[in-house]
C-alpha cells in the first residue's frame, strides 16, 4: 500500500507491513489521519535519501505531514555511503522539513566503506529543519564494541550542520574510569578556504603555508581524516559551498568530481624565508591528455648551522643576511625558481608526451615541497606536528628534458 506524503514535495510512503491499518478524519481541526498498528514497516524515498521506520504504532497525519511512531522504534536514513539509525521509544517527525523529536532514543551513525559505526545516546535527540541535532543526557561511545573502550558522557551535544559539534559539561571514560573533565568544546570542522598548516623545523624555523584553491578543490583522501569527521558528512567527497573564509559541507557526495584544478601557494618561514607558487592541471580535451604545470618562486636566504640549530644571520650576527639569487635564461634574477610542465597527446595512430623540468638549483624541492593541506583544523596540528623535522637531503641530480611518443600506422595489407 502507498500514498503520497504532499504533492508539492512528491514523497512516497510505502506501507511495506502492518497488522491493522484505519483512516480517519478529525472534523473539529479538519485533519485527515491514517493509523497503521502491529509490527508496521513503512519506507520512503526522498530525493537519493531512502528513509525507514520500524514500530508498532505510527500515526500519520496526512494534512500536516507530520509522523509519529511509538514502541520499539527504529528509524533508519540511508543517503549514498553513510547509515543512521535511530532506536528509541517513540520519534515524531516532519516530512516536509524533516525536523523531528526523539524520546529515550540512541542514534547509530556508520559508514559502508570502513565498517566504522558511532553511538549517540540521549534522554531527548531533537533536529529542527536546518539540521541541527540536539542530545540532552548524552552519551557517544563506538558501536562496534560491546563493552565500550571509551565513552563521552556530556549534559548536551550539538551536531551542527557542515559536521561542527559542541559539547557541554562532558566526562571523557577509558573502560569505566574518568579521566578527562571538559566543561565546554567546540570542533570546527568546516575548512578554511586557504587550508593553513602551522609547524616549525629545526632548519626552516616557524612555519606557516597555506593553499588556497582558485578552481577545483583537494582530493579525496580518506587517510587523513577521522571517521567521526566523515560519518557527520565532511569527508572529501562531499558537496562543500562557500561561506566566507569557510567552506561548508552540504552532506551530499559529488556527482561530478571537478578535473580542473588551479591553487596558489603561499609559504612563510621564519629562517629561510617565503614561497609563492601555482600548481595547474586541466582535464583530457581531445587528443590532449591532463597538463600538469608548476611554477614556484622563492625569496630565501643562506642558512648557517650553528651548536643551537640554524640562523640566517651568521656569521656577523648583526641582523643582516644573505639572500639568494640564481641564474635565469643567462640573467641573474633575486629568487629561486622551480618549473615542470608535463602532458601528453594520444589517438588513434600515435601517441607523443613530454616533461619538461627546469630549476634554479639543486635543492628546491628541498625547500619547497615538504609540506601539507590541512583539511580541518585536527589534521593542521597532525600534519604539521609531521612536518617538524625531515632528514631527507631531496638534493636534485641530473635531470633531463624529455620528448617521447610512438606511432602505430595502420597497414592492412600486411594482415595478418
Amino acid at each position: 500500500v502507498s500514498g503520497r506524503a504532499a504533492e508539492d514535495t512528491q514523497k512516497l510512503i510505502t506501507i511495506e507491513s502492518a497488522r491493522s491499518t484505519q483512516y480517519f478524519k478529525l472534523e473539529v481541526v479538519d485533519e485527515d489521519y491514517a493509523r497503521l498498528i502491529g509490527e508496521v514497516q513503512v519506507s520512503l524515498k526522498d530525493g537519493d535519501a531512502t528513509h525507514r521506520i520500524n514500530a508498532w504504532e505510527i500515526l500519520f497525519n496526512r494534512t500536516r505531514n507530520i509522523l509519529t511512531a511509538k514502541g520499539g522504534v527504529e528509524y533508519i536514513r540511508e543517503q549514498d555511503d553513510s547509515i543512521e539509525t535511530f532506536r528509541g521509544e517513540s520519534i515524531t517527525v516532519n516530512l516536509d522539513n524533516w525536523s523531528s523529536i526523539f524520546l529515550d532514543g540512541v542514534s547509530e551513525r556508520s559508514l559502508q566503506s570502513d565498517d566504522t559505526t558511532y553511538r549517540f545516546a540521549g534522554s531527548v535527540i531533537s533536529r529542527n529543519d536546518q539540521e541541527v541535532t540536539v542530545l540532552s543526557k548524552a552519551a557517544i561511545s563506538n558501536a562496534k564494541n560491546p563493552e565500550a573502550l571509551w565513552s563521552l558522557d556530556a549534559s548536551r551535544v550539538w551536531l551542527l550542520p557542515g559536521s561542527d559539534f559542541a559539547i557541554f559539561n562532558a566526562v571523557l571514560k577509558v573502560g569505566e574510569i574518568p579521566v578527562l573533565y571538559i566543561p565546554f568544546f567546540y570542533f570546527p570542522a568546516d575548512e578554511v578556504v586557504f587550508h593553513p598548516v602551522i609547524g616549525y623545523r629545526t632548519r626552516e624555523g616557524n612555519f606557516v603555508q597555506t593553499t588556497t584553491y582558485i578552481l577545483g578543490r583537494p582530493k579525496a583522501s580518506s587517510s587523513s581524516q577521522s571517521s567521526l569527521t566523515r560519518i557527520l558528512g565532511n569527508g572529501d567527497d562531499v558537496e562543500k559551498k562557500h561561506e566566507g573564509l569557510f567552506l561548508r559541507s552540504t552532506g551530499k557526495k559529488i556527482k561530478e568530481p571537478d578535473s580542473v584544478s588551479l591553487k596558489a601557494l603561499v609559504d612563510y618561514y621564519t629562517n629561510l624565508g617565503g614561497y609563492l607558487g601555482a600548481e595547474l592541471t586541466t582535464k583530457k580535451f581531445g587528443v590532449l591528455n591532463p597538463v600538469n604545470f608548476t611554477l614556484g618562486l622563492g625569496l630565501t636566504r643562506t642558512l648557517i648551522p650553528t651548536a643551537t640549530g640554524y640562523t640566517p644571520f651568521a656569521p656577523l650576527y648583526d641582523g643582516s643576511s644573505d639572500w639568494n639569487s640564481s641564474n635565469l635564461f643567462s640573467n641573474e634574477v633575486p629568487f629561486r625558481y622551480r618549473f615542470k610542465l608535463d602532458s601528453s597527446v594520444s589517438g588513434k595512430f600515435g601517441s607523443l608526451s613530454w616533461n619538461f623540468p627546469y630549476y634554479s638549483d639543486p635543492w628546491v624541492d628541498r625547500d619547497f615541497t615538504k609540506r601539507s593541506e590541512a583539511m580541518d583544523w585536527v589534521n593542521m596540528a597532525q600534519q604539521g606536528a609531521a612536518l617538524l623535522e625531515d632528514s631527507t637531503e631531496n638534493q636534485l641530480g641530473d635531470y633531463q628534458w624529455q620528448l617521447s611518443g610512438n606511432v602505430n600506422p595502420s597497414l592492412p595489407f600486411l594482415s595478418p
